[in-house]
């Protein structure tokens, strides 16, 4: 499983020329290769999806060579380019969209998706939040948390983002930093937790 960070997810806020800040933020965009699966994490905000076209030709991809895409969570900071992808199956939440037809997955925490993916459920900044664990090759663990964890909770414990339920956010959190050998956080740098 090769692990690709596409596009690194910021806070900003961009003012216009008429002195008005619009948020500029976007999410981390990862690219997942196994075997003939190309898996983005997340999509990426608006005005993102140029940039993301460009990294994926870097790795001699474009928008329909992608087969799948996993949301971390339906903001769309992480969510505004889904559309853009057309022979994509999507898995979010606790659904997979194809072809029009939805199928739930009844439990979602610990489903593995593939033999190296599984979905944890990481609620806490948002109700749906999903973070994506991937072994490596080499039997670490890189964990594509989304919204979920960032390095600023690792060092301080404080919580950067807007949170719906703060003890959830934590346990979530926690729950991250002790299976990941690597976090890929839904903006900020990557960081290991040890």
């Amino acid at each position: 499983m090769k692990i690709i960070p596409l596009i690194t997810g910021t806070h900003v806020t961009k003012q216009t020329p008429f002195g008005v800040l619009l948020p500029g933020h976007t999410g981390s965009v990862t690219l997942l290769e196994h075997d003939e699966q190309h898996i983005l994490v997340d999509t990426g905000g608006r005005g993102m999806f140029h940039p993301l076209k460009i990294a994926l030709k870097e790795h001699a991809l474009d928008p329909s060579d992608i087969t799948m895409i996993i949301l971390t969570h339906l903001h769309l900071d992480h969510a505004y380019n889904v559309s853009r992808f057309p022979n994509a199956r999507l898995f979010a939440w606790m659904h997979e969209w194809r072809d029009g037809e939805t199928m739930r997955i009844k439990n979602i925490d610990g489903f593995r998706l593939l033999d190296t993916i599984t979905l944890l459920q990481t609620p806490g900044h948002a109700e749906e939040h999903l973070s994506v664990v991937v072994e490596g090759d080499d039997n670490s663990t890189t964990v594509i948390a989304g919204d979920a964890v960032n390095e600023e909770y690792l060092l301080t414990g404080l919580i950067q983002s807007f949170v719906y339920d703060e003890a959830l956010y934590r346990k979530s959190a926690d729950r991250i930093l002790r299976v990941a050998d690597t976090v890929i956080p839904g903006h900020g740098r990557i960081f290991s937790p040890a």
